[in-house]
């Protein structure tokens, strides 16, 4: 039964993969990803040397985002099939200097 909801759940995040809805900073943005790799490296070593499922999510309003990001490992090689191995929720605000258009900044947490 836990293998049938990760796998509706999977079905589901790539359907919306890449949908953005928003097209004006004014409004609430959404993004969602659905990333499969048959490994996870990270700073060049080999965390997970099978498959794994990394979803991520962003909802944004103006230059306020908050964004979700897993590892998802997909076999039991690390005796975690079906956990998170990794959590990111990062928070961010960005923008630009009033009345320099081509430079900006951005200051955030994860």
């Amino acid at each position: 039964m836990r293998n049938a909801k990760l796998l509706v759940v999977i079905g589901v995040m790539m359907c919306l993969s890449g949908a953005a809805f928003a097209e004006d900073e004014s409004e609430i943005g959404f993004e969602m990803t659905a990333d499969f790799f048959n490994k996870y490296i990270w700073r060049g070593q080999n965390l997970v040397d099978d498959w794994v499922f990394q979803p991520g999510a962003t909802v944004s309003y103006g230059g306020l985002s908050a964004s979700f990001w897993g590892n998802l490992d997909m076999t039991d090689e690390n005796g975690s099939s079906g956990e998170f191995s990794e959590i990111d929720l990062t928070l961010e605000y960005s923008g630009q200097f009033p009345g320099i258009d081509i430079l900006g900044y951005s200051v955030g947490m994860i």
